[in-house]
């Protein structure tokens, strides 16, 4: 270019776009030209909306959905979705942004209803092993590992077999 543009271009070349896909749109920058537009822009702070402007890009936002999806909407959605894999850092982001968190009384209601009448199952044995593999030295209080002793686990083990022990009912009231 041989410096700025007058207005009047501006306008010229800005009616002649109206309308058509920018020539850019698609096409992957070089790092020279990246580093070229964050110098230029380095330091320059963008000028204050004008109230026309936002009345503008309020207009053209106007008869975007807001409210609830159609089930056509839904499906697309669905579908898109169908399949991907979150990374690792995605799923911890979920996962921390997530913590804490507490339902409220008609969520829990809504997901209780939308649950109801769903099996789980039947699962494959390969399905049952991962499963099995996953649990292993967890307690069902929220996957907390257990820290037992060998000498707790045996107690517990014959308590559950109705096994005479030191520790039984009846060993107790013999001595």
């Amino acid at each position: 270019m041989l410096g700025p543009m007058s207005e009047e271009t501006k306008r010229k070349i800005s009616e002649a776009m109206k309308g058509k896909i920018s020539p850019n749109k698609g096409k992957i920058m070089s790092e020279e030209q990246k580093r070229k537009i964050s110098v230029a822009k380095t330091g320059k702070k963008r000028k204050p909306f004008t109230e026309e402007h936002k009345r503008k890009m309020s207009e053209s936002r106007t008869g975007v959905s807001k409210g609830p999806m159609s089930e056509e909407q839904k499906r697309k959605i669905s579908k898109a979705n169908k399949g991907k894999v979150h990374s690792e850092e995605a799923r911890k982001k979920m996962s921390e942004a997530n913590k804490g968190r507490v339902n409220s009384e008609e969520a829990r209601k809504k997901i209780s209803e939308a649950k109801k009448g769903k099996k789980l199952g039947p699962f494959t044995e390969e399905h049952k092993r991962k499963l099995r593999e996953a649990r292993k030295g967890k307690s069902p209080n929220k996957g907390k590992t257990w820290n037992l002793t060998e000498e707790t686990k045996r107690k517990m083990s014959e308590a559950k077999t109705g096994k005479d022990s030191m520790y039984s009912v009846a060993s107790i009231i013999s001595f």
